[in-house]
């Protein structure tokens, strides 16, 4: 079984932070990441993607673009 984890954020570093902090299970193949920075790219990442087993997002891309 393949994790996938999305992580979405607007801000450029989360990316970097996410892949320092687990550069260890990446490299381990425990799970990968893809990253998004707003939530219009992340519903495209999930329809691209075969299965995502968890999403990561702040609650301002929630407001900022899922809210009605």
């Amino acid at each position: 079984m393949n994790l996938l984890i999305l992580v979405v954020d607007d801000e450029p570093d989360v990316e970097v932070l996410f892949r320092q902090q687990f550069r260890r299970d990446l490299r381990a193949g425990r799970f990968t990441m893809d990253f998004a920075q707003s939530a219009p790219m992340a519903l495209q990442r999930i329809a691209d993607a075969a299965g995502v087993s968890l999403i990561l997002l702040t609650r301002q891309q929630y407001r900022r673009h899922l809210e009605p």
